[in-house]
């Protein structure tokens, strides 16, 4: 059963900016499965963009499951 539509846009420089500020992995911890964050971790540097990716694909479903 189709409940709506999810979307979600994200601005890369302003997510960059609060994993810096808040440590990426403390927000990675928050917004990952144990398995998705063990994904994290293998990306080194540009883990912060699959962390934003992961967020922003929650976000859509979310906002298409609860409209």
């Amino acid at each position: 059963m189709l409940l709506g539509i999810g979307t979600d846009l994200l601005c890369l420089r302003r997510f960059f900016d609060i994993c810096q500020r808040r440590g990426a992995d403390r927000v990675a911890r928050k917004i990952l499965s144990e398995r998705e964050f063990a994904e994290y971790l293998k990306k080194g540097k540009d883990g912060w963009r699959y962390l934003a990716s992961r967020f922003s694909v929650k976000e859509a479903a979310y906002k298409a499951m609860y409209p």
